[in-house]
C-alpha cells in the first residue's frame, strides 16, 4: 500500500518535472528559471563539446605542423593548406555545436542577451573558421562579436583574433588598427589576462611576417615575461634568439640559444639550437677548436644522420669566422652532398658556395652551385628573382665558354696525326676510367665511416677557362653521366628534350646540325652519335678535318666569344674578362661579321674607364673602316642618338598599330599598315618584324602556299633577324608534308598543336565564377557507387558545413562523371581539389589510367559536356589552373 502511494506520488511529480522542463525549454520568454536552464544546458550540453572538439582540432595541427628551422619560426604554427584540411573534421564540429548553442539557447530581449555563453559560440565559430584558413568567414564572425558584445570580455578576444587574422591576409593596415586599439585602452580599461599575455606574441607576430626584425624584439621579449607555459617560452626564446642572430646581435643570440639547450625542448629544436649556437660563435671570445670538435661528435650519431647538411653548413660557418677559406669551401661542398631532406639548406649551402666562386671570381663552379641552388630553390626565398637571373647569366656564360673550349680542342686535334690523336684520346679515356676508380672507392670510404666527412682531395668537376676541353676527364663525364641522368639516351633530332614533339616556336637560333665529321657518311638517314665517354669515337666523331668544317668550328668560336664579351660586360659588369674576351675575338677573327659592334662598345669601355689611348684607337678604326655606319655618327654627332630614338618610337608606334589591327582579326587592314611602313620607315631594323606580322596576316587570310611564299621571302632576306627562328620553324611546319618526315612525330604534333588551339578557342578563364569538381572514371574498371559513397564519406568529414552536392552521369560509353558542386569560386573549388586528389580512402584501389579529376567552372562545364573532350579541357585546365597556383 505504502509502495503504490509512493508511486503516485514519484509519477506526479515526475510529470511535474517534465512539465517544467518542457516550460523551461523555451527561449521566447525571459524567467529566471529559463535563464538559468539555457545557461546551463548551453555550456556544458553544446558549447563544451565545441570548446573541446576545437582543443582536439589544434592539438592535431600542433603535431603535424611541420617547423622550418631555416627560417625564423612562426610564433605560431598555422601549418598548410593540407594541414588545415586535415583538422576539419574536429574544427567543422566546433562550428556545428556554437551553431547549436546559438540556435538553441540564445535568450535576446531588447537588445539584451540573457545567455553568456552564445558571444562566446560566435567566438569559437570565428576560431574554428580561422584554423580552417577561412580567413574571409573567420574575420566576419570576429567582427560580428566585436561590433555586438561592446560590454563582454570576450570582444577583446576577438580584436586581438581579428588582428592576428588580418596578419595571415596581410592587410597590414588594419592589423596594426586592431593592435594599436588594443594597446590605446591596456592602462585604461579593464582587459582580461590572458588577453595581455597573448597581445605582445601577435604584435610579435605582425612585425615578423613583414620580415620588420628588430620592431618585433621588445614584443618577444615581453611575451617571455608574461608567459608562464614551458613549451611556448622555450619556443619564444628561440624564436628571439634567431631575430638577435640574424639582426647581427650574435652574443645575445647565443645566451638564448643556450637557454633554450638548457630547457629540455625538442629533439629537433634543442639539435638546432646547438647548430645555430655554433654559428654565433664569436672569434674574439674563445678558441674555435672545442666547438667544431662538438659539431663533429654530433656527426657521429646516427640520429643526426638527415641533420648533417646542416652540421657541415654550421662547421662552414666556423672556418669562414676562422679565415680559413679553404675549409669554408670544403664544408660547404660537404653540406650540399650530404644534403638528404632538407632542401632549404641545400639551396642555402649551394648559393653561400655559388656567391663564394662568383666573388673571386670564378664563374664555371659558381655557375655549378647556383644551378644547383635552383634546383631547389623556394620561390619564396629572399632575392629569388635576383638569384634566378644571376645562375640564367652563368649559365649562358658557361654555354658559350664550352663551346670555344670544345672547338679549340677539335681543331687542336685536327692538327695532329691520327696516331697522336688515338693516343691523345686513350688517354682521355685511362683518366675517365681511374677517376670513376678513386670515386668508388671514396664513396667505399665514406659508406665505412659516413660521419666523418674528412675525406680530402675533393676535387671540384669543372674545368679552368682557357684548358683544353678533353684533358679534363671530369668534365667529359660528368657532363655525359648529368646528361644521361636527367634526358636518358635521346636521338640527335630537334626538340630532343621532348618525348612528345609538337612545334616548338623557338626565340632562340637553331642550333647548327650540318655534320662536322668527314668520315661520316652525307645521307639523310640519322645519325648515331656516340655519347659514351669511354668510346673513342665519342671523341673523334665531330674533329674538323675539311677546310669547310674548319670554317665552320671558327664561326662558332666567334659567336660565342661575341656573346662572351656581352655577357661578361652587361651581365656579370666583368669590364677587365669583357675587354679581354672583344681584344681576344678581334685579333683571332678579325673579318668576323660583328666586328663593329665590338669596336663600339670597346671604344664605350675604354671611354668610361679612361683608357683615352685605346678609345681613340677603336674611334679611329669605326671612322676609318665604317664611316657611313650608325656607330660613326654616334661619335662624331652627340644629338644623332636623339635622332635614332626619334626614328625608333615611331617605328614601334607603327608596328604597335600594325599589331593592334592583326590581334583585332582585321588581317587586310594589317597587312595594309605593314606594307606602308616597310616602304616607308628610316628605321629598317624593324622591317623584318613588320615582313613577320604580314606573313601571318597572310597566313590568316590566304592559303597555305601563299604563308610559305612570305616565310621563304624572310628566311632568305633576313638570316640574322630575331625572326629568323619563328620564320624557319613555320616554314618547316607548312613547307613540306610533316608525314614525309616522320609519320608518328607528325601526326603527335599536329594533334598536340590542335588539342592546344581548340581548348584555348572553347574556354574562358573566370576565376571568380562558381565551379565544379569533376571526377571521371573508367567505368568498366572502377565501380561508380562506391566511388559516389567515398567522395560523400570524405565530404562528411572535411567538408561538412560547405553543403556540397554529389551528382553523377554518363559522359560516353568508356567513361561517367561524378560532379561536386555548391563552390562559391576558383579559389574554394582549387583548395577542394588539393585535398581529395591525394586523399588514400577516395582512390584506393584505382589506377591512375582509370580516372581524371580537374575543376571546371560553371561556364565551361556546359562546353565541356557538349564535347566530351577530357583531353582538350586537361590541356586548359593544366595552364589556366594548376600552372598559376604554382607560381
Amino acid at each position: 500500500m505504502i509502495s503504490n502511494r509512493l508511486y503516485k506520488i514519484l509519477t506526479v511529480a515526475s510529470i511535474g518535472l517534465a512539465i517544467i522542463f518542457v516550460y523551461s525549454c523555451s527561449t521566447k520568454r525571459n524567467t529566471f528559471t529559463r535563464r538559468v536552464y539555457h545557461n546551463l544546458t548551453a555550456h556544458f550540453n553544446v558549447y563544451w563539446n565545441g570548446e573541446q572538439s576545437l582543443k582536439e582540432g589544434v592539438a592535431t595541427l600542433g603535431k603535424t605542423a611541420k617547423d622550418n628551422y631555416s627560417k625564423i619560426l612562426p610564433v605560431f604554427n598555422y601549418g598548410t593548406k593540407e594541414n588545415a584540411t586535415a583538422i576539419n573534421p574536429a574544427m567543422d564540429r566546433a562550428i556545428e555545436k556554437a551553431t547549436l548553442t546559438i540556435n538553441h539557447h540564445s535568450m535576446l530581449f531588447n537588445r539584451k542577451e540573457y545567455v553568456r555563453w552564445i558571444d562566446d559560440a560566435y567566438f569559437l565559430m570565428a576560431k574554428a573558421r580561422f584554423y580552417k584558413q577561412d580567413y574571409s568567414m573567420a574575420r566576419r564572425t570576429f567582427d560580428f562579436v566585436i561590433k555586438n558584445y561592446p560590454q563582454s570580455n570576450v570582444k577583446w578576444d576577438a580584436t586581438l583574433w581579428m588582428a592576428r587574422t588580418n596578419i595571415q591576409m596581410k592587410e597590414w593596415e588594419k592589423a596594426s588598427a586592431f593592435l594599436e586599439n588594443i594597446q590605446s585602452k591596456m592602462d585604461k580599461e579593464s582587459i582580461p589576462l590572458n588577453v595581455q599575455k597573448l597581445f605582445p606574441l601577435i604584435y610579435a607576430e605582425y612585425y615578423l611576417n613583414q620580415q620588420k626584425l628588430k620592431d618585433a624584439i621588445p614584443f618577444l621579449s615581453r611575451g617571455i615575461e608574461l608567459n608562464t607555459n614551458h613549451q611556448l617560452v622555450t619556443r619564444l626564446k628561440f624564436i628571439l634568439a634567431q631575430v638577435y642572430q640574424q639582426t647581427g646581435s650574435e652574443k645575445s643570440a647565443s645566451q638564448l640559444y643556450a637557454q633554450v639547450i638548457k630547457r629540455n625542448p625538442s629533439y629537433e629544436m634543442a639539435f638546432n639550437a646547438k647548430i645555430n649556437l655554433a654559428k654565433t660563435f664569436d672569434r674574439s671570445s674563445g678558441d674555435s677548436r672545442s666547438l667544431m670538435k662538438e659539431l663533429k661528435k654530433m656527426l657521429k650519431d646516427p640520429k643526426n644522420k638527415d641533420f648533417r647538411d646542416q652540421i657541415y653548413y654550421a662547421l662552414s660557418e666556423i672556418a669562414l669566422k676562422d679565415k680559413n677559406d679553404t675549409l669554408n669551401i670544403h664544408y660547404l661542398k660537404l653540406s650540399v652532398s650530404s644534403s638528404t631532406t632538407n632542401t632549404y639548406q641545400k639551396a642555402t649551402s649551394a648559393l653561400q658556395l655559388a656567391d663564394t666562386y662568383f666573388a673571386k671570381p670564378d664563374y664555371q663552379p659558381s655557375q655549378i652551385y647556383y644551378d644547383t641552388c635552383m634546383q631547389v630553390l623556394p620561390t619564396d626565398f629572399p632575392n629569388y628573382k635576383l638569384i634566378e637571373s644571376k645562375a640564367n647569366v652563368l649559365t649562358n656564360l658557361i654555354e658559350n665558354l664550352k663551346v670555344v673550349q670544345l672547338q679549340d680542342s677539335l681543331q687542336r686535334l685536327a692538327k695532329m696525326s691520327e696516331m697522336d690523336r688515338g693516343l691523345i684520346v686513350s688517354r682521355i679515356i685511362q683518366n675517365i676510367i681511374k677517376e670513376e676508380e678513386r670515386k668508388q672507392e671514396e664513396d667505399k670510404l665514406r659508406a665505412s665511416m659516413p660521419a666523418l666527412g674528412q675525406i680530402q682531395g675533393e676535387q671540384g668537376s669543372t674545368t679552368k677557362t682557357g684548358s683544353w676541353y678533353f684533358y679534363n676527364p671530369q668534365a667529359i663525364s660528368l657532363g655525359f653521366s648529368e646528361f644521361i641522368k636527367k634526358w636518358g639516351r635521346r636521338t640527335l633530332e630537334d626538340n630532343w628534350r621532348l618525348s612528345n614533339k609538337r612545334m616548338v616556336i623557338a626565340e632562340n637560333k637553331p642550333a647548327d646540325t650540318t655534320s662536322t665529321d668527314s668520315t661520316l657518311a652525307k645521307s639523310d638517314s640519322a645519325k648515331v652519335i656516340s655519347t659514351d665517354p669511354k668510346n673513342p669515337k665519342t671523341y673523334l666523331q665531330n674533329i674538323p678535318l675539311t677546310p669547310e668544317q674548319i670554317a665552320a668550328s671558327d664561326a662558332k668560336i666567334a659567336d660565342a666569344m661575341y656573346n662572351l664579351g656581352f655577357i661578361y660586360l652587361d651581365g656579370l659588369m666583368d669590364t677587365t674578362k669583357s675587354i679581354q674576351t672583344f681584344e681576344n675575338y678581334l685579333q683571332r677573327f678579325p673579318n668576323h661579321k660583328d666586328r663593329l659592334k665590338v669596336y663600339y662598345q670597346l671604344y664605350k669601355i675604354y671611354t668610361v674607364t679612361k683608357n683615352n689611348a685605346k678609345a681613340e684607337e677603336c674611334k679611329n678604326q669605326i671612322l676609318t673602316g665604317y664611316p657611313d655606319s650608325d656607330y660613326a655618327k654616334l661619335i662624331t654627332d652627340p644629338d644623332y642618338y636623339l635622332e635614332l630614338m626619334a626614328v625608333k618610337e615611331r617605328a614601334d608606334a607603327r608596328y604597335a598599330e600594325a599589331f593592334g589591327e592583326f590581334k583585332m582579326g582585321h588581317y587586310n587592314l594589317a597587312i595594309i599598315y605593314c606594307n606602308d611602313a616597310i616602304q616607308t620607315l628610316l628605321d629598317k631594323k624593324l622591317t623584318p618584324k613588320f615582313e613577320m606580322l604580314k606573313a601571318l596576316a597572310i597566313g590568316k587570310t590566304q592559303n597555305t602556299d601563299s604563308l610559305v611564299v612570305a616565310l621563304r621571302y624572310i628566311t632568305a632576306k633576313y638570316p640574322d633577324s630575331e625572326v629568323f627562328p619563328f620564320a624557319k620553324n613555320m616554314l618547316d611546319h607548312y613547307a613540306k608534308p610533316v608525314a614525309a618526315v616522320a609519320p608518328e612525330q607528325a601526326k603527335q604534333q599536329a594533334a598536340a598543336a590542335q588539342t592546344e588551339k581548340m581548348a584555348e578557342s572553347l574556354y574562358a578563364f573566370k576565376p571568380e565564377t562558381g565551379h565544379f569538381y569533376i571526377l571521371l572514371i573508367n567505368s568498366a574498371n572502377v565501380n561508380l557507387n562506391v566511388t559516389k559513397t567515398k567522395i560523400s564519406d570524405y565530404n562528411s568529414k572535411y567538408n561538412s558545413l560547405d553543403n556540397l552536392i554529389i551528382n553523377s552521369v554518363i559522359l560516353d560509353n568508356n567513361w561517367q562523371m561524378i560532379s561536386v558542386s555548391n563552390f562559391a569560386d576558383m579559389k574554394k573549388t582549387l583548395d577542394y581539389y588539393n585535398g581529395i586528389r591525394i586523399n588514400d580512402y577516395v582512390f584506393s584501389k584505382m589506377q591512375p589510367d582509370d580516372f581524371r579529376q580537374f575543376i571546371i567552372s560553371s561556364d565551361n562545364y556546359p562546353i565541356f559536356y557538349k564535347n566530351k573532350d577530357a583531353e582538350t579541357y586537361l590541356k586548359f585546365f593544366n595552364k589556366y589552373y594548376i600552372k598559376n597556383q604554382k607560381q
